[in-house]
């Protein structure tokens, strides 16, 4: 208890931490604020956007135009987005799924072109690493005040006691200041009128968990630096620049060369071309056909069927391998991304943040799967309609808003993994700390 007394009153009798809590609260809830707006704009969209939809298939007269301009499907948002408003892989996105041999998914973040994004600060997420991360090696560094305080401790206690004892009592009262953070930013979402479901929770509380670790992890850089400077002023030069290369520099250079292994992928335009030519080959086969002598309308249906039949057993299949191919790749190049993201704590909580906010690597693999899926069962519905039922009537297709894809909210499957990494990272710069600060004080 004396320890942690005093620890509160070293922290909290500091201006200039005072201050800076102030003005994490209030940026917090400014961006906060923003992503709530965004989030309830969107629901105001997704409104516009299903009315829209069923407008416009009472708009086609017949199944080849509905078939030829299709339906849309938009990607719906999680609540837990107003927290990683800028700290996703992509914003808004919208497929179209038609008979065409194209897989449209705008906003231009199909294939390669998914990890060109680069990282924006604007949201709680990322106000908590930059500015959070950047607190925290201060005050790492702040933690032992010379060596000479140290001596004059340890006349009352030994060094392990007083190290741990300060160490942890330091710690404790940094760490509740960011979990208060979190709860009044979290309740002021649910005043905000923003339902973060109960599903939402065991998202959320693995993510505080690994930026408290990630936090700590900073804190004992700052105060490993502090020991290894021998408490010297050059010590804040050092804290900066490592601060810097964690924030900015290591996860650009991680991005660049991950865009650059992306170049690898098929490009969207040859992957299109091959497909249109695989379907306009099938249709001038079919076109030859009819033409080599005069058919009666029954036995013209007939054709159409088996053609139809054949097209989705064949030439569809085809294109769908096609699509396929360039999933396998982007699903490899993601779990590379994934595991080379484990070996940092700044790229990992990166990684953390695009997946939980439902907005990530994972989500949009779930999105194309889905559209691929509605795709196969569009045409499907097409063939039936127009060759083999020959209906007249226009039915949607879309009967229970299957044109929404609820985003869902991932854990990473590393998530152990990187919570294990992080906390032996901690672990041995304790331990550094501690045997480097033993060697100091008692170096004759």
């Amino acid at each position: 208890m004396r320890f942690l007394r005093y620890e509160f009153l070293r922290i909290f009798r500091d201006k200039k931490v005072i201050l800076f809590i102030i003005f994490l609260l209030v940026l917090s809830i400014y961006y906060i604020s923003i992503g709530v707006s965004e989030y309830m704009g969107f629901l105001n969209k997704k409104e516009n956007f299903i009315a829209y939809e069923k407008q416009k298939v009472k708009q086609y007269t017949n199944y080849i135009q509905y078939g030829g301009y299709g339906f849309r499907v938009l990607y719906e948002l999680s609540p837990v987005t107003v927290f990683f408003t800028n700290s996703t892989v992509f914003k808004d996105i919208e497929s179209n799924v038609d008979t065409l041999e194209i897989l449209k998914i705008y906003h231009s973040f199909k294939g390669k072109n998914l990890f060109t994004q680069k990282e924006s600060f604007k949201d709680f997420s990322g106000i908590v690493f930059l500015f959070g991360s950047l607190f925290m090696i201060y005050m790492g560094a702040g933690m032992i005040e010379s060596k000479n305080y140290m001596r004059f401790v340890l006349k009352q206690m030994g060094l392990k006691k007083v190290f741990f004892k300060t160490l942890f009592s330091r710690l404790f009262w940094l760490n509740m200041i960011f979990v208060l953070l979190f709860e009044v930013v979290y309740f002021f979402t649910l005043i905000r009128d923003i339902r973060l479901h109960v599903f939402s929770i065991p998202f959320l509380l693995p993510f505080l968990l690994y930026v408290l670790l990630f936090l700590n992890f900073f804190f004992f850089i700052g105060s490993l630096m502090k020991i290894l400077s021998k408490f010297g002023m050059i010590t804040y030069m050092w804290i900066f620049l490592f601060w810097v290369v964690s924030i900015f520099l290591i996860p650009e250079i991680n991005r660049v060369y991950l865009f650059n292994e992306s170049q690898k992928l098929p490009t969207n335009e040859k992957l299109n071309i091959e497909k249109l030519k695989t379907l306009m080959d099938f249709e001038k086969k079919v076109v030859e056909v009819l033409l080599k002598k005069q058919y009666s309308s029954t036995e013209i249906q007939s054709i159409y069927m088996k053609v139809a039949k054949e097209y989705k057993k064949n030439e569809f299949m085809l294109n769908v391998s096609r699509e396929m191919v360039l999933r396998k790749g982007l699903r490899n190049l993601i779990n590379y991304y994934e595991k080379t993201s484990l070996l940092y704590p700044s790229l990992y909580y990166s990684f953390v943040s695009h997946e939980i906010s439902g907005q990530g690597f994972y989500g949009y693999m779930d999105f194309y799967d889905y559209v691929m899926k509605l795709r196969t069962e569009f045409l499907e519905y097409y063939i039936q309609k127009v060759y083999i039922k020959r209906s007249q009537k226009i039915e949607p297709f879309v009967k229970h808003n299957e044109n929404i894809f609820g985003a869902k909210n991932h854990l990473p499957e590393t998530y152990l993994y990187g919570i294990l990494i992080i906390m032996c990272y901690c672990i041995i710069l304790i331990g550094i700390s501690y045997f480097r600060l033993r060697n100091l004080i008692y170096k004759k």
